[in-house]
């Protein structure tokens, strides 16, 4: 089972022209064999203003040949060997670009099932009615070929893609066998640490000089655990931390807010905006405490989850218990920041 793995990232930690890595895992090691560096594999990097197609476009015979068998000696004796992609990992927008899905900001971006962009936080919203099946999108493809030899107007070809999320043209990988849609799944790591960044800032923003002085004299004096790294200001350098840094902070935050944070912190402002949002939606009052309350809860939340997702070995109580984890946490994220940021 092959694992191919593409990821941009700045070649001097954060840069505007960032570089492309391609990379091979095979998925049959043992964990322990296939977490090592050495055992990551370079296939070849995608330089600024370069396409992942034009990349891998050279190794597809091999690919193609891979999958119909090789014969190898080992040890003295023939042997077949057959490989084929088991999983294409990205994260959001080039994984979207490999299963040939538009971009996550279009009406239908999610590369697994049809929810419509006004629907994505809609917890009733049907994945399996609405899931996308590869044979469906290989349809549709046949259909938008059609189109194209026919000779029909950009603006049509335009319209029929955007009316099922799907690129103007299939990927280099859509003549591999796999099945587009179920072996490109979701990064967890992207999703998860990506959330962790943006509700930093989030939390950054709602804090006033002294909140933002009062977290740093906390963050300063906090206990943490002599392995980790030192992290540069989180209200002054947050955005040249990278995912590990802020998955760090995330496991701290919930304890530094309880030692500090209080209405005073908080702007004026958005202090009354949360309060009269989440009134609302629980149709009671709440006061300025409880306020200060929800927003350590969602903290402890989003920790808990982040930590169960990364854990190496998971018993089915823990997957029951990250199964809940992620309902209250969706639960509390819309209710308390999601109405708060885009309800003004």
């Amino acid at each position: 089972m092959i694992d191919i793995y593409n990821d941009d990232f700045g070649t001097f930690r954060n840069v505007y022209h960032s570089l492309g890595g391609i990379y091979i895992q095979i998925g049959n090691m043992p964990f322990n064999l296939r977490k090592q560096l050495k055992n990551h594999f370079i296939v070849g990097f995608i330089p600024f203003g370069g396409h992942f197609d034009d990349v891998m476009r050279p190794l597809l015979q091999e690919l193609h040949q891979l999958e119909k068998s090789v014969a190898m000696d080992m040890d003295n004796e023939t042997v077949w060997v057959i490989a084929s992609i088991g999983l294409v990992t990205a994260d959001m927008p080039q994984g979207n670009d490999l299963c040939d899905v538009k971009k996550q900001g279009a009406l239908y971006g999610c590369r697994n099932c049809l929810v419509p962009k006004d629907r994505l936080t809609d917890n009733t919203f049907d994945r399996i009615r609405g899931a996308r099946f590869h044979h469906v999108t290989n349809e549709h493809f046949v259909q938008l070929q059609t189109l194209i030899d026919q000779g029909v107007t950009k603006a049509e070809i335009n319209n029929f893609a955007r009316r099922y999320g799907l690129r103007s043209k299939q990927g280099v990988l859509s003549s591999l066998s796999r099945d587009r849609h179920l072996q490109t799944p979701q990064d967890a790591y992207h999703a998860i640490a990506g959330k962790v960044q943006r509700f930093l800032n989030i939390t950054f923003d709602l804090l006033n000089d002294n909140g933002k002085k009062a977290f740093v004299k906390y963050w300063r004096c906090f206990e943490k655990p002599s392995i980790w790294h030192r992290l540069p200001n989180p209200v002054t350098h947050l955005k040249s931390f990278m995912f590990s840094d802020a998955l760090q902070l995330a496991m701290i935050m919930p304890f530094i807010l309880k030692r500090f944070l209080a209405p005073s912190n908080i702007a004026s402002a958005d202090l009354a905006t949360l309060c009269d949002r989440l009134s609302s939606s629980s149709n009671q009052r709440r006061s300025n405490k409880h306020v200060i309350d929800d927003i350590i809860s969602c903290w402890v939340i989003v920790a808990d989850v982040a930590a169960h997702c990364f854990k190496l070995k998971m018993s089915q109580g823990d997957l029951n218990h990250l199964q809940e984890a992620l309902m209250e946490e969706h639960g509390i994220l819309i209710k308390v920041w999601y109405k708060m940021l885009y309800c003004q």
